[in-house]
């Protein structure tokens, strides 16, 4: 099997998750323990369940076949240069056309079945029972019925497909030779077949967990991933068809396009490449499609097997942006309820950043509104403060400023050790005094505000201290470094603070354990 690097994520990305998050928490209907196990489901939910799996497969199957068909024609010359529009949204509820009678028919015809087999198979469910609406929206309220569950996974399923295809297909350059219109179809087919392949694979892994048919985890986990080429779901069959996915994209586009000027297909298109003076080359094509065609797998089956995710697990697992702990947002968390990340300043979510979000930091500022400071730290200087307020709120207002929010953990909070962090006391809010501050980053000796620097203040706060008026952790009120919080080290933090040459010896603080092996 050939090797893979680590892949990039790229704003471009980031448009395909916004396109599949929704805007309500996973249900409480869920399993204690999300990721371990699946509720015990009557014969009549489990073929809701499998029917919300195949129906959606089958669909998503036919909009992409459709979709490609339409381009191929494109691509062929089989019809004039703009005639088509194969992303066109095609729908049974409104008119509208991609210019492709038998692509329209075909798209249609694929909505139609869908929604008879969900309706038909989902009507008088309990689907709470199932984990719905899990990552769905409920934009009527509950309960959550088969017409709400239908028309998320219509939406999430065309959302996900023309996201897809737009960066399989830039847009038309005209004339191409027989071998770029085989390469062009090529990166089209292959790239949707990866996505739809592993979908269906670790899919049917979950339905036969879902019944069990098979041990449920951590014994076998459908969704793991240790690698791209070696998912170890440990399930032997299932990491056979996932691995055979990934390498008939791998493999297939670099045989079907040896020598080609991308360029002239239209690429890099949404393809990252910051060396605009050169040629866009062949293997950053190949990443640049794994990459845009993998990650959004495992929100897709999300939306399907809520119970099965392991989205709010508190560890930063590989598919995963961000992960708080939880399957709940409220307004200035970072992590979505999908566990993908939030922009920075666009404290609620909607796409912009304005007036209101720039009030919202104001107030963060203040302590009368809690926001991560990967949301709220406007400057990137780990603090909130007016100063962030009044950035945002030029940004929101068109002057060039720019949004520096801090390269710090996403996974603050947890209790362990992770990616960027330095400690992790188990939260991420920060009180003077505490050695570990909310961006899970070691608190200087002898700075009790984490402000940057010793000074009277500190002194002052290291004082009331010794005589049981404030509360400090020994790690940095200690300056002195013999077990006692007394004047003693108030003195030495006040001598700092006037400029005086003294050694500060706090004891070192506890070490955060690492994080648990993935199960």
């Amino acid at each position: 099997m050939m090797g893979l690097p680590r892949f990039f994520r790229t704003t471009a990305i980031g448009l395909s998750l916004l396109a599949l998050t929704a805007a309500t928490p996973a249900s409480a209907d869920c399993p204690p323990g999300s990721g371990e196990q699946f509720p015990f489901l009557s014969d009549q939910e489990f073929i809701c369940l499998r029917t919300s799996f195949h129906a959606t497969m089958d669909y998503f199957n036919t909009f992409l076949d459709a979709r490609q068909d339409c381009f191929f024609k494109e691509i062929t010359g089989k019809v004039k240069p703009g005639e088509l529009d194969c992303l066109f949204p095609v729908s049974n509820d409104q008119p509208g056309t991609t210019g492709d009678p038998d692509t329209d028919r075909r798209l249609r015809a694929a909505e139609a079945r869908m929604t008879k087999r969900i309706l038909t198979h989902c009507t008088n469910i309990d689907l709470t029972n199932l984990g719905y609406p899990g990552f769905c929206p409920d934009p009527n309220g509950a309960p959550y019925e088969a017409f709400d569950h239908n028309l998320c996974l219509l939406n999430r399923s065309k959302s996900l497909g023309t996201f897809l295809l737009d960066t399989e297909h830039p847009p038309f350059p005209g004339f191409l030779e027989n071998n770029e219109r085989t390469c062009q179809d090529t990166v089209g087919r292959h790239s949707s077949n990866m996505t739809r392949s592993e979908f269906e694979w670790r899919g049917r892994c979950l339905l036969r967990q879902a019944v069990r048919a098979i041990d449920l985890p951590p014994d076998i986990d459908c969704r793991r991933e240790v690698d791209p080429q070696d998912p170890q779901t440990d399930r032997g069959y299932t990491d056979e068809r996932v691995v055979e996915a990934h390498n008939f994209l791998l493999r297939g586009i670099p045989n079907a396009c040896p020598a080609i000027n991308l360029d002239n297909l239209g690429f890099p298109h949404m393809c990252p490449f910051p060396n605009n003076d050169s040629v866009f080359p062949l293997p950053a094509l190949v990443e640049c499609m794994f990459d845009f065609h993998h990650h959004d797998i495992f929100r897709f089956i999300d939306l399907i097997f809520p119970c099965s995710t392991k989205c709010g697990n508190g560890y930063l697992n590989l598919e995963e942006e961000c992960d708080d702990g939880d399957n709940e947002y409220d307004r200035g968390d970072v992590c979505r309820i999908d566990c993908s990340r939030i922009p920075c300043g666009d404290v609620n979510d909607d796409g912009v950043r304005n007036a209101t979000d720039a009030l919202f930091v104001l107030r963060a500022a203040v302590g009368l509104e809690s926001c991560s400071l990967l949301i709220c730290d406007i400057n990137g200087d780990l603090h909130i403060r007016a100063a962030d307020a009044l950035r945002l709120l030029q940004y929101a207002v068109g002057l060039p400023v720019l949004l520096e929010c801090p390269d710090i953990s996403v996974t603050c909070g947890n209790g362990y050790l992770e990616t960027k962090e330095s400690c992790d006391d188990g939260d991420t809010s920060y009180d003077n005094g505490q050695y570990c501050n909310s961006a899970c980053l070691l608190v200087d000796c002898g700075d009790t505000d984490d402000s940057g620097s010793v000074n009277v203040l500190d002194a002052q706060y290291i004082l009331n201290t010794s005589v049981g008026n404030q509360t400090c952790d020994l790690f940095i009120c200690d300056v002195t470094g013999n077990g006692l919080i007394n004047s003693t080290d108030a003195l030495r933090a006040l001598m700092h603070s006037v400029g005086l040459p003294v050694v500060f010896d706090c004891p070192a603080p506890p070490a955060t354990p690492p994080p648990p092996p993935e199960e």
